[in-house]
């Protein structure tokens, strides 16, 4: 009889926690009892820590159920932080310090222990909702490294910005080599090949991009503000064209689209940017997929 009054107070203990949580805690590991956690090591083969002084590029995603509130993965750079000494330490910080370089982590953490996390979202919250936190950790970097990355990214989207006019002159002209075309009539040329699968209709997506018009003038610039666009592959509230381009792209991979005008703005155009029966010209970066 005891042993059977053991079982279903484990039994009864176990279904008040499900429906109390709507996180799955089995198989993850309880940490300082602050939080639980499921780690998935890196490839490097060997086990970097970052010491506490130094800064490490991550990024981050909240999501409550599984509905992302918050994320950086969409941001031109992966966030900055510093690693702090024990005596400044919070969940976010003993999270990261589990970590090694390359590691990627998820934890489980009861809202009313992490109020300062929550931000704007405190209010969908109650005590002990459970928030489920994704971290990946990317790499120790130190102050020459950092401002050398964003000087050769710079670097970079300038000599696109000078050297996309001429491509689109050449194409204007005639000049369709080493550019593919689908079955829409779109020509197109992917620089760098992702990871995953390609986005396709109904997919939530990040991209940056830079546009100009037929006559290269450029139209449209994100990665000036930093802020990616973000929306839903298939808007009707998109050209049809767009959308079919970042179909043929995956995360991490960049391509340059030249939309003809029936998949475009057609015989209208677009105010004094984008002229009647013209081809309007992206190059994208595809952040994200979700």
């Amino acid at each position: 009889m005891r042993l059977l009054f053991f079982i279903s107070c484990l039994l009864a203990l176990q279904a008040c926690k499900t429906n109390r949580t709507s996180v799955d805690l089995s198989n993850m590991r309880d940490h300082q009892q602050l939080f639980y956690y499921s780690l998935i090591k890196g490839s490097l083969d060997e086990r970097i820590f970052p010491p506490v002084g130094a800064e490490v590029r991550i990024n981050y995603r909240m999501l409550k159920d599984s509905i992302v509130l918050d994320e950086s993965y969409s941001n031109f750079h992966p966030t900055l932080v510093q690693i702090p000494s024990d005596q400044y330490d919070n969940f976010f910080t003993k999270a990261l310090k589990i970590m090694a370089i390359g590691d990627s982590l998820r934890v489980h953490v009861q809202a009313q222990k992490v109020p300062d996390m929550l931000g704007e979202y405190a209010g969908r919250f109650e005590a002990k909702d459970w928030v489920t936190f994704d971290f990946k950790l990317y790499e120790q970097i130190d102050e020459a490294k950092m401002n050398l990355q964003i000087q050769l990214e710079q670097q970079f989207l300038d000599s696109l910005r000078i050297a996309l006019p001429t491509k689109i002159q050449a194409f204007v002209e005639g000049d369709k080599n080493n550019l593919e075309q689908t079955a829409a009539g779109i020509f197109y040329q992917i620089y760098d090949n992702g990871i995953g699968l390609k986005a396709q209709k109904g997919d939530a997506v990040s991209v940056h991009y830079l546009c100009f018009s037929s006559t290269g003038i450029m139209v449209d610039d994100s990665y000036r503000n930093m802020v990616p666009m973000r929306f839903e592959v298939g808007n009707p509230g998109l050209i049809m064209g767009f959308s079919e381009s970042v179909k043929l792209l995956n995360e991490g991979s960049r391509g340059l689209f030249f939309i003809p005008a029936e998949l475009a703005y057609g015989q209208l155009g677009n105010g004094g940017a984008i002229a009647p029966n013209s081809y309007i010209v992206f190059y994208v970066e595809m952040m994200e997929i979700n």
